[in-house]
């Protein structure tokens, strides 16, 4: 059994990442059947380089 990642999904993990450098970004990897369809986004509310934390509200 091998996870995979759609490329867009990836691409926008990426993004994501580059766009809040250098703090750790975070979020979950959403999909079924061991395909990865979708990033849900959160918010480092810590907005640290090392470490992350989640908006509850989120």
């Amino acid at each position: 059994m091998a996870l995979s990642i759609e490329g867009a999904v990836v691409a926008e993990i990426i993004r994501q990442a580059t766009a809040e450098l250098p703090n750790e970004s975070c979020g979950y990897l959403l999909g079924k059947e061991e395909v990865v369809t979708e990033n849900y986004k959160m918010t480092n509310v810590d907005a640290s380089p090392e470490h992350f934390s989640f908006d509850p509200k989120e």
